[in-house]
């Protein structure tokens, strides 16, 4: 990560602290409220990407028009993900890969993929974001598939704190 976009990311990670360090909220809608929260929170430090929502992300996954950018790290991975998703290596290494379709960067809360985008729009690709990450996508109803493809309804969410998943998911850590 750019050394301006971390510092873009921690600028607005301190007002945030108190929501970032909270219990998660049993409540779905206070989960839900907290993730927009969040997001949102952080949403400035790369106000250039256009962020997609989770049902405009379906949308383009239901007529093959998206790539998927997992950012995430591969333990995080390992848990579950989008369908057919690639990481930033598979690419940048394949370009033609993601020709003709929307490159859409995604991560857990949409932070790391929203930083990740931003560098690479600053560069003159265009790539969306999706808005609130895979927790949003949750919160939409989204399918998730595990390293083998297979449906899950796991969430790698990094601790209690984070774990804003939507009814009928289970965040892991």
């Amino acid at each position: 990560m750019r050394l301006t976009t971390l510092l873009a990311l921690t600028r607005r990670a301190l007002p945030l602290a108190p929501a970032l360090l909270a219990s998660a909220p049993d409540d779905p809608d206070a989960r839900r409220e907290r993730l927009a929260t969040l997001y949102g929170g952080f949403r400035p430090a790369f106000d250039t990407v256009r962020e997609l929502t989770p049902a405009a992300l379906a949308t383009l996954l239901d007529r093959d028009e998206a790539v998927i950018v997992d950012v995430r790290s591969a333990d995080e991975r390992a848990v579950s993900g989008l369908p057919g998703a690639v990481t930033p290596h598979d690419v940048d290494v394949d370009a033609a890969h993601a020709a003709g379709r929307t490159v859409v960067a995604v991560c857990t809360l949409g932070v790391r993929s929203g930083a990740w985008a931003a560098e690479r729009v600053a560069d003159g690709v265009p790539v969306a974001n999706l808005a609130g990450g895979l927790l949003a996508w949750t919160h939409g109803g989204g399918a998730l598939v595990d390293p083998n493809g297979d449906p899950t309804d796991r969430l790698h969410v990094y601790g209690r704190s984070w774990n804003l998943v939507a009814e009928g998911y289970t965040g892991v850590w």
